[in-house]
């Protein structure tokens, strides 16, 4: 085996005159990106035998990483990846700029990536970004599952995931103690004097709208009122074209069927801003009148709810504060040289505008 090496390193040599890369994972059998990430990364989790494989490939081809190639991966390395669902969401446009905030005055570099709540593309993203040596990621995922997350954690990417819990081993989060706002949420519609309370929502798979709707069921029995399977408003994306607009446009659907089906509640907990805005726009249109004929509240807090018709009540999450967290969180990670498990709890606040009517006052 070992005179096939030398044999094969000296016709490498003859053939090409120059050893790249590929010459070496060849020998070594195994890809290039395994050759690279054991060269770049000391770190990188990989067998003893292979790790020898590539060293004694480099060794025999006498190869010599080109110092260009060497230069781009170090500027890479001031790389943050940043990946959301929604760039036209308000709420992602603050927490850009939040992150914005912390990492560009200290000269990072920010890769944005727009999934438009696609899965598929979410994974693409995910694994160029693992090509390209970003080993930074500031990520609010939309992927159900933690397959992909796992496996590019275990080659040494760093994740710092916004508005969500992780089992992702070594993975910082930030999370908005949903369950909590959804509470104070239902909590203040019932002291205005509401108990039909509809709940108006985009598909329930995401970590915070599960916790949204587990707090508002939990607030309705804390009151003795009984949760209604009717009064349940549950988006269906699968037909909506626009999915930079995917919010308003799930708004204005479940507006259409509250009115459609009479819905005799008289408050509407919604799942964000952005989908009660568009709940509102469509629900006007029909001659009703918000808060008079029936109330709204959202989530999120985002500068569009101030400007409203009516100014919409909102359960606030800091938004931009989120995106600065995020940033300072990863350069505590750079400045240690090692990523941490760090958890921070946003705590939610209630914002009283004119979207919802006291009806104890006559």
């Amino acid at each position: 085996m070992q005179n096939n090496h030398k044999n094969s390193s000296k016709s490498i040599v003859e053939r090409n005159g120059v050893v790249t890369i590929n010459d070496v994972a060849k020998h070594a059998e195994t890809s290039i990106a395994t050759v690279s990430r054991v060269l770049n990364n000391p770190a990188y989790k990989v067998s003893d035998d292979l790790r020898e494989r590539v060293l004694n490939a480099v060794s025999e081809l006498n190869y010599s990483p080109n110092l260009a190639a060497r230069s781009l991966r170090s500027k890479r390395n001031n790389m943050v990846g940043v990946v959301i669902p929604s760039i036209s969401n308000p709420f992602y446009q603050q927490t850009i700029l939040g992150i914005e905030s912390v990492l560009d005055p200290l000269g990072y570099h920010i890769i944005l990536h727009n999934t438009e709540y696609d899965i598929q593309k979410e994974r693409r993203i995910l694994r160029n970004l693992n090509d390209m040596f970003v080993s930074n990621v500031i990520l609010s995922s939309v992927d159900p599952s933690s397959k992909l997350l796992q496996s590019l954690s275990s080659q040494g990417m760093n994740f710092i995931f916004l508005d969500q819990n992780s089992d992702v081993n070594g993975s910082s989060y930030i999370t908005f103690d949903a369950k909590r706002g959804a509470k104070i949420a239902v909590n203040y519609l019932i002291e205005q004097g509401h108990r039909d309370i509809a709940f108006a929502t985009s598909p329930l798979t995401r970590w915070t709208r599960i916790e949204i709707f587990k707090g508002y069921k939990e607030a309705l029995a804390s009151a003795g009122i009984p949760f209604q399977e009717s009064l349940n408003y549950i988006g269906d994306d699968r037909n909506i074209k626009d999915m930079q607009n995917l919010e308003l446009e799930l708004g204005r659907q479940l507006a259409n069927r509250f009115y459609e089906e009479k819905c005799q509640a008289t408050a509407v907990l919604c799942i964000n801003d952005m989908l009660a805005i568009g709940f509102m726009s469509s629900i006007t249109r029909f001659g009703m009148s918000i808060p008079e004929d029936v109330s709204i509240i959202g989530f999120d807090d985002i500068q569009l709810a101030e400007y409203a018709t009516p100014p919409l009540t909102t359960i606030r999450y800091a938004s931009y504060d989120t995106g600065r967290l995020a940033g300072m969180m990863h350069t505590e990670s750079i400045s240690e040289d090692k990523p941490f498990d760090l958890q921070m709890h946003v705590t939610p606040q209630l914002v009283i505008r004119d979207s919802v009517i006291d009806l104890y006052v006559e």
